[in-house]
């Protein structure tokens, strides 16, 4: 089953919801796959739970972002769930791809690879891009590595109903410089600072002792879909991106 990890926001006729606390009857913002026709909510029909699922970051960022380190935020989905891409361009492509169609995350993993959709609710204009997230020994712990080098870039803990996101590739500085916890941004579900020190401890714990799970073994954690009446998507995050259910 295809979803998303709990904590992911769901448009709804109340504001934002997050996705485990949907409800069957709850009213969720949707629109048929004519991107022409307007945006309605319609009524959730069916809930699902799935234990055990492998998940991927999707990053998304606005196209004329100023500081792309400040906009960048993140969602957790499967990668097998349809996200709306207007446009892709891979890494060996020459011009970009016109899509208008339906893609899943784990088709937008390539170094360098970019899909761009138009959002709800703002009306911009995003990029995105996925990569698996990596396992370790610990349950409650996976990370990410640079597409570049495979170098750790993020620390990703699941407890208390949410995903959260460490952002530790300062740690691994290209340039050797010697850097604090508390250094990089904060951005949407993208942390640093006092509360992250346990986590990043245990995984760099881990990490040096060459005990992490590696590339190739995927992070697993509980899943949330439902099923919408007629039009059969709905859309997540504060920016709107439109799904299929």
């Amino acid at each position: 089953m295809n979803g998303f990890a709990a904590g992911t926001l769901v448009h709804t006729n109340k504001g934002l919801i997050p996705i485990e606390k949907i409800n069957v009857g709850d009213m969720v913002l949707s629109k048929p796959e004519n991107v022409e026709r307007e945006l309605v909510y319609q009524p959730v029909t069916k809930t699902f739970i799935s234990d055990k699922r492998e998940v991927w970051a999707l990053f998304h960022q606005n196209c004329d972002a100023i500081d792309w380190r400040k906009d960048l935020k993140v969602v957790f989905v499967t990668g097998g769930h349809p996200i709306w891409v207007q446009e892709y361009e891979g890494s060996n492509a020459v011009d970009p791809v016109q899509v208008n169609g339906w893609m899943r995350p784990d088709e937008l993993f390539e170094q360098s690879a970019v899909a761009i959709a138009k959002v709800s609710a703002s009306g911009q204009f995003v990029e995105m891009y996925a990569q698996p997230v990596l396992a370790t020994p610990y349950k409650d712990i996976g990370y990410l590595v640079s597409s570049w080098d495979h170098m750790p870039e993020f620390v990703i803990e699941s407890k208390e109903n949410k995903v959260q996101a460490y952002d530790v590739e300062h740690i691994f500085d290209r340039q050797g410089r010697e850097l604090t916890i508390d250094e990089s941004n904060s951005v949407n579900k993208i942390l640093t600072g006092h509360e992250s020190l346990d986590v990043v401890q245990r995984f760099m714990t881990c990490f040096e002792q060459n005990k992490h799970g590696g590339f190739y073994d995927r992070y697993k954690t509980r899943a949330y879909n439902f099923n919408v009446a007629n039009y059969y998507t709905y859309f997540v995050e504060e920016r709107g991106i439109w799904v299929h259910q």
